[in-house]
C-alpha cells in the first residue's frame, strides 16, 4: 500500500508543472507564434471589458497578436492582475522595459479572465507568462511566472538584435534564449 501511495505521489508530483504551464509543443522559443485575433477596444471604448487591471494601460490594448505578428517586435504578457499582484508587477517591469528602449516595441497584455480565449488558442494555463516575440513572428523567449528586471534584459536586447530592418530580411539571434524552468518543461522534468 505505501508503494502504492508513494508511486501515485511521485506521478501526481511529475505531472504538477504541466497543469499550470504552457503546452510547449505548441509554443516554445524557436517557433511562429499563432497570430491569434485577440479581443481590443475601439477609440474611445473603456478597458473594463479587455483588462482586470484597477488602472488599465490602454497602451496595451492597441494591437493583436495577428496584427504585429511578423511585422514589430513585441513582449506578450498573459495575466490577470485584478487578483494577482505578481501579474501587475510583471506588467510594470515589462512597461519599463518598453520606455527604457524608447518604444522599439509594443507591449500586448492579455488578460484571462476577459480574454480567455487567447489563453486556450495558445494553450497558456497559468499567469503571468511573458512572451518575447521577434518581428519575424518567432518566440524568443518564455518566461514562466514573475520574472525579474534582471532576467529581462539580455533577452530583450537581443530580440531587438534580431529584428529585421526596414529594407532587409531578419538576422537570426546567436542563440534562443529561453528560461531554466522552460527548458525543463520541453523535456519533461
Amino acid at each position: 500500500m505505501k508503494r502504492a501511495i508513494a508511486i501515485l505521489s511521485a506521478t501526481v508530483l511529475w505531472l504538477l508543472p504541466a497543469a499550470c504551464g504552457v503546452d510547449t509543443a505548441k509554443n516554445r522559443v524557436g517557433s511562429k507564434i499563432e497570430p491569434v485575433v485577440n479581443a481590443i477596444p475601439a477609440a474611445g471604448e473603456k478597458l473594463d471589458p479587455y483588462c482586470t487591471a484597477y488602472d488599465p494601460d490602454p497602451s496595451l490594448h492597441n494591437h493583436t497578436i495577428a496584427e504585429l505578428a511578423g511585422k514589430k517586435a513585441f513582449i506578450l504578457v498573459f495575466g490577470t492582475p485584478s487578483h494577482c499582484t505578481q501579474c501587475q508587477n510583471q506588467l510594470d517591469t515589462v512597461k519599463s522595459y518598453r520606455d527604457k528602449y524608447n518604444r522599439a516595441f509594443e507591449v500586448i497584455h492579455i488578460d484571462q479572465y476577459k480574454n480567455s480565449d487567447v489563453y486556450t488558442k495558445l494553450r497558456v494555463k497559468g499567469d503571468p507568462w511573458t512572451f518575447l516575440v521577434g518581428a519575424d513572428g518567432v518566440v524568443k523567449a518564455i518566461f514562466p511566472g514573475v520574472t525579474t528586471w534582471d532576467n529581462l534584459d539580455e533577452p530583450i536586447r537581443r530580440m531587438l538584435e534580431a529584428a529585421p530592418a526596414d529594407d532587409g530580411p531578419a538576422q537570426a539571434p546567436d542563440a534562443p534564449v529561453q528560461s531554466a524552468a522552460v527548458a525543463s518543461a520541453e523535456v519533461g522534468v
